[in-house]
């Protein structure tokens, strides 16, 4: 963890899992994957790859990402094997001060990633059947904060790999100063 100007930025959270299932009953294989985070890169390069806290609970909202409910930016995105991490500032709006308050705390978050494509049957007739994302899927954000995620595993954490910088913002000085 690093402050920056009084943000939170948490480096290599673990975002997406490609070729196992996840908890939803998903496979997204990596090709698919891949070819969704080389088209979803404009987005972080533009400083426009947020997050919302939670997914939407309304169908009509599912497909944009909205500004008052952001809560984190995306801010590099990469590959380690099969899985893809991500560089995260949880920004001090509403929603990401609650973020904040959760991981200060010492709990976890949730990243779940949100995506718009179909998805295909890989056995037909089992009713508890897993499903493929297919050649049309895409990001809308690499990861909503939830507070279980569908991918294994895929928790923010202020933990050992946390780097604290001494730059206090006026809220840390005056906590301090109260205590």
């Amino acid at each position: 963890m690093r402050r920056n100007n009084g943000r939170l930025i948490i480096p290599n959270v673990l975002l997406q899992r490609a070729d196992v299932p996840n908890k939803n009953k998903r496979i997204y294989p990596k090709s698919r994957l891949d070819r969704a985070l080389n088209e979803y890169f404009h987005k972080i390069h533009e400083k426009r790859a947020f997050s919302e806290l939670d997914h939407p609970l309304n169908e009509n909202e599912a497909n944009i990402i909205s500004l008052k409910n952001v809560c984190q930016a995306i801010m590099d995105a990469r590959w380690k094997g099969n899985e893809i991490y991500g560089d995260i500032e949880v920004l001090n709006t509403p929603s990401g001060n609650i973020v904040k308050e959760i991981l200060l705390a010492g709990y976890r978050v949730g990243q779940s990633s949100r995506g718009l494509g179909s998805v295909e049957p890989l056995h037909e007739g089992d009713d508890d059947e897993l499903v493929e994302v297919q050649d049309d899927f895409e990001f809308l954000t690499l990861a909503d904060c939830v507070s279980d995620p569908s991918t294994h595993n895929a928790d923010m954490i202020i933990g050992e790999s946390v780097q604290r910088v001494n730059r206090e913002s006026n809220v840390d000085i005056l906590i301090r100063d109260l205590l």
